[in-house]
């Protein structure tokens, strides 16, 4: 006679499952600690963003945070285009011109985008959303072409074809570069570096001024917590030239390093300013 079964009585696998639920709720670490929210009107860089660290870390060190892309596939493939555009193209078997140019059919022959399905018009469409408006698009031989305002690694593309030179005739009473914290002391020990890229980004605006607390500038490195200010005229006259993209961003090699690439020592820098997150406002750092 084969064993009674009670039709009410639970599973094994479900009991199984209700002990480890329990044994995993007893190992939880407590509710992450609430955040005091920036008094009215102070909240900058951008409302919500918190200091580093912050009061008592969530302690799970294997949870990921989900990031941006994961979120939205859109930003995902416009920092993949920008890759391709700026750094990987010639490794991926592309013709660069050298305005920067490429091929808007061949790029879409690549696998990542062929894989998605994606066409010329959805190139147009993302480029049209791109809030720092990174790209550009223009018909060449009766064929559309794209390219990346700033940013290259590639050696040929070359800045006469690419930017607009800035004549030393016209002020720049202003010149920027946002970056973080955590990187002040590499820059106090090298300056600002190209890392890689034929350029220094900066914009003409000053970044701490408050009309400026919200925007979305190209140029910039997001939610920075730290900005150089530049001694433009100085920098001139140590033979500095300065360029602008199409979408307004300001270019400079700088001067060459001996071990290669372009910089901004130190003593080209007018002011630095870091975020005081006790008083929630700017403060000049030392240099």
């Amino acid at each position: 006679m084969g064993k009674w079964h009670d039709g009410n009585a639970k599973p094994d696998w479900q009991k199984r499952n209700e002990v480890r639920q329990t044994w995993k709720q007893a190992q939880a670490w407590p509710p992450a600690p609430a955040v005091p929210a920036p008094a009215a009107g102070s909240a900058w860089p951008k409302t919500g963003w918190q200091p580093w660290p912050w009061p008592a870390p969530w302690p799970n060190a294997k949870a990921k945070a989900k990031k941006k892309e994961d979120e939205d596939p859109t930003v995902a493939i416009s920092k993949y285009l920008s890759g391709v555009l700026r750094h990987n193209a010639v490794e991926l078997g592309l013709e660069v011109r050298e305005d920067g140019y490429v091929s808007v059919a061949k790029i879409l022959e690549l696998e990542y985008f062929k894989t998605k399905g994606l066409t010329e018009q959805n190139i147009r469409d993302l480029v049209e959303m791109n809030e720092k408006k990174r790209f550009g698009l223009k018909d060449l031989n009766d064929e559309l072409h794209i390219r990346a305002h700033q940013g290259h690694s590639i050696n040929h593309v070359q800045d006469t074809e690419l930017l607009e030179e800035i004549p030393e005739t016209e002020e720049l009473q202003t010149l920027c570069h946002g970056t973080f914290s955590t990187k002040w002391e590499m820059i106090k020990e090298e300056g600002l570096r190209t890392m890689g890229r034929n350029h220094i980004h900066l914009v003409s605006k000053d970044l701490s001024a408050e009309e400026n607390r919200t925007s979305v500038i190209s140029g910039t490195r997001g939610d920075f917590d730290t900005i150089v200010f530049v001694a433009t005229a100085l920098a001139r006259a140590e033979g500095i030239t300065f360029f602008r993209s199409e979408n307004d961003v300001v270019l400079t090699r700088g001067l060459e390093r001996a071990e290669g690439g372009g910089y901004l020592p130190t003593w080209l820098f007018e002011k630095v300013m870091m975020w005081d997150w006790q008083e929630n406002r700017w403060n000049c750092a030392d240099t």
